[in-house]
């Protein structure tokens, strides 16, 4: 088994992803790893792939999102539908002052590879507040996931086939187990999945 990010995002933001328009993923924390597969949330869009409505198995695959309402396309909500390598991970940071970005050596627009304003990125990481007692203005920070070789699964995966590592105290030792994943991550975990 080998320990992977598992993402939640979206309907309307992974549709991006899956497109090839989205190429920057924006959090608030800091996720350590070098691979992510993305989870599919429930919410007021249906995510759906035109390769299943259509009924053409080709390699020509577009996805929507839509109101809940289609019968025959199978909706990708509350599934893992995707993975991709983490390219590298940019630090975003701004206060009353200024904002800073660092961009990568070839130049990316932050705005447009995440399909984001700048006054988006600004409003979702934090506003602009001053600390009571501070002589300094309040800062805050994100960071930029730059996504590379993305792969999507020809069929979704299930929660369950992640798994969340516990800890049994015996009394040789302590022993790690792995237990099959029941609910989606707010914003991401570490899970481990099977090679």
């Amino acid at each position: 088994m080998k320990q992977v990010i598992l993402m939640s995002i979206r309907p309307e933001w992974l549709v991006k992803i899956l497109n090839g328009e989205k190429t920057i993923e924006i959090r608030k924390s800091l996720a350590k790893g070098d691979e992510i597969w993305f989870y599919c949330t429930k919410g007021d869009y249906a995510l759906y792939d035109k390769y299943f409505a259509k009924g053409i198995i080709n390699n020509d695959r577009e996805y929507f999102i839509d109101k809940y309402g289609y019968e025959n396309p199978p909706i990708l909500n509350g599934k893992i539908v995707a993975k991709c390598k983490v390219d590298k991970v940019g630090k975003i940071q701004f206060n009353l002052t200024h904002w800073r970005y660092e961009v990568n050596a070839n130049g990316i627009d932050l705005s447009i590879a995440s399909c984001v304003s700048t006054e988006e990125i600004k409003k979702y990481l934090g506003t602009y507040q001053r600390r009571k007692g501070s002589p300094k203005p309040h800062s805050t920070k994100g960071y930029a996931y730059y996504l590379k070789d993305l792969v999507i699964f020809d069929e979704p995966k299930e929660l369950g086939e992640c798994y969340k590592e516990e800890y049994a105290v015996m009394p040789n030792g302590i022993f790690p187990s792995y237990q099959p994943l029941t609910k989606a991550p707010q914003s991401w975990q570490y899970v481990w999945v099977k090679e």
